[in-house]
């Protein structure tokens, strides 16, 4: 037993530093990687903004000119409701108590409005196209995109108001 003892000196200082340089190493694996699936999800959120406003679009031209949607910040999530929107009422959310959509990890600002408002976070704005001409009633301007606690914007959609155009920026 004595024997056993004596041999027995624990780890040298440089296995020690190879399992520290070893975790480092994973540790900033696993930043990236959260990094970069954050900016994942903030690019798919751009994307189904765009798609969004298509679908809006569509709807607006096939159907009723009354078809709005309305996003609304929850977290860090954006939900997006279809619905109506008229100038005396509002707007109607199809079904108000489960999104038609989620924006998921994302943070967006509204960097061009009529107003004059620059970067300003958008926490509710209804959309609404003209039936006749894709004329954007409500909703045109710049929207920037960003992982939430960034500064950097990962993207944005352009939304034209006088053609409807819209299309996605760097």
């Amino acid at each position: 037993m004595k024997k056993l003892r004596e041999n027995n000196q624990g780890y040298t200082l440089v296995e020690m530093i190879i399992c520290i340089a070893v975790i480092a190493i994973l540790s900033g694996m696993a930043v990236l990687t959260i990094s970069s699936i954050r900016t994942a999800k903030a690019t798919a959120a751009r994307e189904s903004f765009d798609q969004e406003i298509a679908a809006l679009q569509m709807r607006t031209k096939s159907q009723d000119r009354n078809n709005a949607i309305q996003i609304v910040k929850a977290d860090d999530n954006y939900n997006v409701y279809y619905g109506t929107y008229t100038s005396s009422g509002g707007f109607v959310a199809n079904n108000p108590s489960d999104p038609d959509a989620v924006l998921d990890r994302v943070e967006i600002h509204r960097t061009y409005s009529p107003e004059g408002v620059n970067d300003e976070v958008v926490n509710d704005m209804v959309f609404q196209f003209n039936k006749s001409d894709n004329y954007v009633i409500t909703g045109y301007g710049i929207y920037d995109f960003y992982k939430p606690g960034s500064s950097h914007p990962i993207g944005s959609v352009t939304i034209n108001r006088n053609t409807g155009s819209h299309y996605f920026g760097s």
